[in-house]
C-alpha cells in the first residue's frame, strides 16, 4: 500500500505477522540501511587516520583539521527539523535515493581541499548538508515503518552500521 509518504507501508494485513513474517517480508531492507548507516559515519572515523597526513601536507594544527568535523556538528544541528519535515513529507526511500550519491560526492570533494582552511571549513559544511540526506532517521525510519513486532532488534541491526564502520574505515583509510 502506498501511503502519504510515498513508499510501501505496512497494511492493515501486516497486523497479523509475526516477528519472523516481518523478516521475511522486510529484512530486505536491512543491508541498505546497514550500508547507509555506515556510509554516514565514514568521516567520523577517517579523520584520526588523516590528522598526521593533513598537518603535513597543508601545515594545519590539530585544532584547524578538527575545525572540520566541528562545522559539520553545527550545521546538522541547524538543518536537522528542516530534514525531518522532508523525511516525514518524502519517506525515506525517496530521500535516501537522492541521498546517498550526494553524500558520496560531498565526501568525495574533501580530496580537493587546497590549502585554505576555509575552502576545509565550507567542504565540510557542504557534507554537513548532505549527511543530513543519510542521517540515521533516514534509515531507522524505513525500519519503524515495516517493523512492529522486531523492531527493536531490526533497529539495533540497522544501528550496527556504525559500529561497522568504526572497525572497518581506519584500517581501510
Amino acid at each position: 500500500m502506498s501511503g502519504q509518504l510515498g513508499v510501501e507501508m505496512r497494511t492493515g494485513d501486516d497486523s497479523q505477522l509475526n516477528a519472523l513474517g516481518e523478516w521475511q517480508r522486510y529484512g530486505s531492507i536491512i543491508p541498505a540501511c546497514v550500508v547507509g548507516m555506515s556510509l554516514l559515519a565514514i568521516h567520523v572515523y577517517a579523520i584520526g587516520v588523516l590528522m598526521e597526513p593533513l598537518q603535513q601536507e597543508f601545515g594545519w594544527s590539530r585544532a584547524e583539521i578538527s575545525a572540520g568535523p566541528l562545522v559539520t556538528a553545527l550545521t546538522t544541528l541547524s538543518l536537522a527539523s528542516f530534514a525531518g519535515r522532508k523525511l516525514d513529507s518524502l519517506g525515506p526511500r525517496k530521500i535516501a535515493l537522492v541521498g546517498v550519491p550526494v553524500f558520496a560526492a560531498a565526501l568525495a570533494l574533501l580530496s580537493i581541499t587546497v590549502n585554505s582552511l576555509a575552502v576545509w571549513l565550507g567542504l565540510y559544511m557542504l557534507l554537513a548538508a548532505a549527511s543530513m540526506l543519510v542521517f540515521p532517521t533516514v534509515w531507522t525510519g524505513a525500519v519503524a515503518m515495516r517493523f512492529d513486532k522486531s523492531r527493536g532488534l531490526a533497529m539495533a541491526v540497522v544501528l550496527s552500521g556504525t559500529g561497522i564502520a568504526s572497525a572497518a574505515v581506519p584500517y581501510l583509510t
